[in-house]
């Protein structure tokens, strides 16, 4: 069974919070599965300034991950896939 978890990142003053309260989601998810869960993360760098970009994408390492973005730096385009569409 696959396991997904998906953050909605829309309000900026809470953006941050929500993809913390969404790591330990992640955690738990794991935790109980035994399995890694694919991560949903939708224009989740809008919100966000280019250090906690880049912290977040360290945060991904190991895990299976689809993000879609509107603009996304040079910087964090390392060890991706990109599909434009």
């Amino acid at each position: 069974m696959s396991m997904i978890a998906r953050p909605s990142l829309r309000q900026h003053k809470n953006s941050l919070q929500q993809v913390l309260l969404q790591f330990l989601v992640v955690e738990l998810q794991e935790h109980h599965s035994g399995a890694k869960p694919l991560i949903l993360l939708e224009d989740v760098f809008s919100e966000l300034d280019a250090t906690r970009e880049q912290k977040l994408m360290e945060s991904l390492q190991g895990y299976q991950t689809i993000i879609t973005a509107t603009d996304l730096r040079d910087e964090l385009k390392t060890d991706a896939a990109i599909v434009r569409l």
